[in-house]
């Protein structure tokens, strides 16, 4: 196993995380291979990674010069993988925030793989800092009816959970399981030509999951196996940084819809896009975190604090 899994991890920025990252996975002495992507930072995070990794056999550091985002990051440690190492078999995308806290995670989701030739893609249970929100286990394709509130500015979650069904064999079969860390069949995400590349930010795995869904190939979440995403919560954002991310968000969106739904939808979703612009910034002077948020921050911030991997 150990010499079929390849590790993908996509830095931009942050080398003191993605140092840690990289350490967590090493010290449970697992011998797969790592590659590194520094995403065109404007720092000096390759040669600092470079440098820190180079005495490490099984940690590869590459640099993509351009950042046209994290599908396209993600797909360029990919097709470094497979072009420079024989019998690649699974690919893990992992973020750097993601930790892990035994040996044996990626052995037991490769056997659940491999239980289900149609199951394509496996992730295990993500808890948030010290929490698990159901809400953000996987969720549902959307529906068309649903994309016009993906984008609302007045929903909270942009994401649709069912009641999870789970097998007798610990596997609970649904439509998207979360980016921050899954494995997938390295021959099945050659053949659907990866993450798709037309988005920046938002909706990879939702992308991801229709192509896998038109060729008949399933994902799932092992409910025996965990990790935690270790994301930090900030400050809230300022308006500009606010339209920045809606926008980034909308422009995903869109992009999905054209290409994947209805090109015909397009228009409308545009329109919506104004009317929401709108409303977040009448908003914005008024508005503060929601207790939840609030709540999230300070239990998040606080386990990065304590928590020790």
């Amino acid at each position: 196993m150990e010499n079929n899994l390849v590790i993908i991890i996509l830095n931009y920025k942050n080398y003191n995380e993605t140092i840690d990252c990289v350490h967590n996975i090493l010290k449970f002495n697992i011998g797969n291979k790592i590659v590194i992507v520094d995403n065109s930072s404007p720092n000096n995070s390759y040669s600092i990674l470079k440098e820190h990794f180079s005495l490490i056999k099984n940690v590869f550091v590459v640099l993509n010069k351009y950042n046209y985002g994290y599908a396209s990051g993600n797909n360029f440690g990919v097709r470094y993988a497979l072009n420079n190492f024989n019998d690649v078999r699974y690919i893990c995308i992992m973020n750097p925030d993601i930790r892990i806290t035994y040996r044996q995670i990626f052995s037991n989701l490769i056997d659940k793989l491999n239980e289900n030739k149609n199951l394509a893609l496996i992730a295990p249970i993500i808890i948030s800092c010290d929490f698990l929100d159901f809400r953000n286990v996987g969720w549902l394709i959307p529906k068309t009816w649903q994309l016009f509130c993906l984008q609302s500015a007045f929903r909270k979650n942009n994401k649709w959970s069912p009641k999870y069904k789970i097998d007798k064999n610990g596997l609970m079969n649904i439509d998207v399981v979360p980016g921050s860390m899954f494995i997938i069949k390295a021959d099945v995400f050659n053949n659907v030509d990866l993450f798709d590349e037309g988005t920046f930010l938002y909706f990879e795995e939702t992308i991801l999951a229709i192509k896998l869904k038109r060729q008949n190939y399933k994902e799932a979440i092992s409910i025996g196996e965990y990790c935690y995403h270790m994301h930090e919560i900030g400050e809230r954002p300022t308006l500009k940084q606010n339209i920045l991310l809606y926008k980034r968000n909308s422009d995903s969106l869109i992009y999905m819809v054209k290409k994947y739904y209805n090109k015909n939808l397009v228009i409308l979703l545009k329109l919506e896009y104004l009317i929401n612009i709108l409303i977040i910034i009448i908003k914005y002077p008024i508005g503060t975190m929601t207790k939840y948020n609030r709540w999230l921050k300070i239990n998040c911030n606080k386990a990065l604090s304590t928590r020790k991997f």
